[in-house]
């Protein structure tokens, strides 16, 4: 990954991690099993992300977009999914300067039950994630249909 930009790094960590903002750090339970592809196929294709600080698009075609709240960054780019794991490539750009980079992020699912948890598992600033990082409540933030495509083409206009 090349690396980011220092003055616009703050922007990056505000639009991704905003998706573990509001949850809490939890040990994974011994019960819980991998999702499989297709199940987690259908937890993202066509749905958005509705997250504290950001939104993400995940069209059924495999592409991603997506904006800062607050009106600083956009990003475009893929998601796909391996096993239990959806990854999303992106490239970003600020919206007030000319700085840009590329970011990747995945994200670990496993269920017990009905009881869902999500490890942030590739981060993309390379932090690592530590054993007790799984939370619950990624589900709730993912909504049917495009809620980012009109708010992205205002933000994208030249």
């Amino acid at each position: 990954m090349r690396r980011i930009r220092s003055a616009a790094f703050p922007i990056l960590v505000s639009i991704l991690a905003a998706q573990v903002s509001a949850a809490s750090a939890d040990n994974l339970p011994k019960t819980a099993k991998p999702m499989s592809a297709d199940e987690l196929r259908a937890v993202y294709s066509g749905k958005s992300a509705v997250w504290d600080d950001a939104r993400a698009f995940f069209a059924p075609d495999g592409s991603v977009i997506g904006y800062n709240t607050k009106g600083k960054v956009t990003f475009s780019g893929s998601w796909s999914v391996s096993s239990n794991r959806n990854c999303m490539k992106v490239a970003w750009k600020s919206i007030k300067s000319a700085d840009t980079g590329k970011a990747s992020d995945c994200w670990q699912w496993y269920k017990d039950g009905k009881k869902i948890w999500t490890l942030w598992s590739t981060r993309y600033d390379g932090s690592k994630p530590k054993k007790d990082d799984y939370y619950q409540g990624e589900l709730k933030s993912l909504k049917a249909g495009d809620k980012v495509s009109k708010e992205y083409a205002k933000l994208t206009k030249s």
